[in-house]
């Protein structure tokens, strides 16, 4: 029952990608806030929220709540 997400751009270099998953609990910081208001490297970019059973290609004005998940 593996996910796989792909993105990627052409890279010319020998640069590491890393892919990360937060989970956002009712205490996490992150619990109501606009992606385009979280606190995050620039360098970072989320590729998709896992809410429930629905997968969310974000967009800076979506909400993370609680349970989500957080693919950066």
């Amino acid at each position: 029952d593996d996910m796989v997400i792909l993105g990627a751009e052409l890279v010319r270099d020998d640069s590491v990608f890393e892919l990360k998953e937060i989970s956002v609990s009712s205490t996490n910081p992150w619990n109501g806030t606009k992606i385009k208001n979280l606190d995050i490297s620039r360098r970072s970019i989320i590729v998709m929220i896992k809410r429930g059973s629905r997968s969310i290609i974000p967009t800076g004005d979506l909400e993370n709540l609680s349970g989500d998940i957080v693919y950066i």
